[in-house]
């Protein structure tokens, strides 16, 4: 008789068992995605502070480039800046003397 009621028990922890296994499973398919998506998460906030510092040094690369451009119109627009530019760029040379004579015959 111990066989017989031996093999009756067997099939209800089986079922037990299954039903552990399935709780078991969604378990660790729901902590598997959440690893995942944290995973995936931490790399993306890692590419956007890379990305973000790449930014910072163009921006300040391009506050540089803007300072330098500012500071030399400033430099073109002043006077005498202009007046020694053309001085030095075009020399001034006496013009050639043109007699004019009035009275002359018509035709």
């Amino acid at each position: 008789m111990r066989s017989s009621s031996y093999r009756v028990a067997l099939p209800v922890r089986r079922k037990e068992r299954l039903k552990f296994g399935r709780k078991a499973a969604a378990a660790l398919g729901i902590f598997a995605l959440y690893c995942l998506v944290n995973v995936w998460q931490s790399v993306k906030v890692t590419h956007l502070i890379r990305s973000n510092e790449e930014l910072r040094a163009e921006l300040a690369r391009v506050n540089r480039e803007c300072d330098r451009l500012v500071f030399e119109l400033e430099r073109l627009k002043d006077l005498e800046n202009i007046r020694r530019e053309l001085r030095d760029s075009a020399p001034l040379v006496p013009a050639e003397t043109m007699i004019i004579r009035r009275g002359g015959k018509r035709r």
